[in-house]
């Protein structure tokens, strides 16, 4: 029985979520594309299907990262900003 079609952007996160805590934990070159497929209960298939590389895979990584960071910077600016110019 196949599995049902799913948005890509759910298994993308699937895959960031479960690549994450293993780059911090093992480190980035000691983790192997199988180990984030283990993590996930899926074919290493799976993983290059959504990313061309380990290296791509980090790439996203970073970036959604960065634009969460981004996004807290933002909220802070807008609650701290208004604080500033009145004190």
């Amino acid at each position: 029985m196949s599995r049902p079609p799913q948005d890509p952007q759910i298994r993308i996160t699937e895959i960031l979520n479960a690549a994450e805590p293993l780059f911090y934990s093992k480190g980035y070159h000691e983790t192997a594309i199988s180990d984030i497929a283990k993590m996930l209960g899926v074919a290493q298939g799976t993983i290059y299907y959504y990313f061309k590389s380990k290296e791509e895979l980090l790439e996203a990584l970073i970036n959604r990262d960065l634009s969460n960071l981004m996004q807290a910077g933002t909220v802070l600016a807008c609650y701290f900003l208004p604080i500033l110019k009145s004190g």
